[in-house]
């Protein structure tokens, strides 16, 4: 049976169309297909990724366990950026498309979109100390996609957002929206400028009513 999101509340109240994504149920449609296309294209869309699975690795050796996995080498990867590439099994198969981010020096956060992820991650830091946490329900997110998605989200946060400040393909962990802190990564799956917002889960429908009402206030 698919899941509900934190966010599962506002958005039934927007349609009834649902789709199972990885496990969770996501609306097909909430507007209408070409108002959604046009608002991402020309002014920003809000979207729940809660979906993607979220993992934690904590401890020394957890970026080169990481690298010893993804197919791409992230061992020089720089506090506060993010890589992208495939997830893959031990013959070498792809099982997953992921981003892979770095905290600190022993601590690495991981997003995907199959269970298997951290399955994989478990197996292969047992007994070395490593702690492997998956926390996808525990912290929700949504994506702001949008040429306007700065600007609405500037008005409402407490650190600057400019392209120098918070450069595409970095995190911050010390942005405030409306109050409500959130780990914010800079990347998006649109094309256009956009924002992933993290956020606990007791927190997640004051996230959503914030963004809203920020977008709503931009649009007049």
């Amino acid at each position: 049976m698919s899941k509900e999101t934190a966010f599962h509340p506002r958005l039934a109240a927007l349609t009834d169309e649902w789709m199972d994504l990885f496990g969770y149920l996501a609306p097909s449609v909430v507007t209408d297909t070409a108002d959604e296309y046009r608002a991402v294209r020309e002014t920003a869309g809000l979207m729940d990724f809660t979906m993607l699975r979220k993992v934690d690795l904590d401890g020394p050796g957890a970026l080169e366990l990481v690298n010893s996995i993804v197919g791409r080498d992230v061992s020089g990867l720089a506090e506060g950026r993010i890589a992208y590439g495939p997830l893959v099994d031990e013959d070498g198969k792809m099982v997953d498309d992921c981003t892979v981010m770095l905290r600190a020096p022993d601590h690495v956060r991981f997003c995907g979109a199959n269970d298997r992820d951290y399955e994989i991650f478990g197996a292969a830091a047992a007994g070395t100390g490593i702690e492997v946490r998956e926390f996808t329900d525990a912290m929700p997110h949504l994506c702001l996609q949008g040429p306007k998605s700065r600007e609405i989200l500037q008005a409402v946060a407490d650190q600057d957002l400019s392209a120098a400040a918070f450069p595409y393909y970095t995190f911050r962990e010390d942005v405030s929206i409306a109050g409500i802190p959130v780990f914010m990564t800079r990347l998006g799956y649109t094309a256009e400028l956009g924002y992933e917002l993290w956020v606990d889960r007791e927190r997640a429908l004051e996230l959503w009513d914030a963004l809203v009402a920020a977008g709503g206030a931009s649009a007049g």
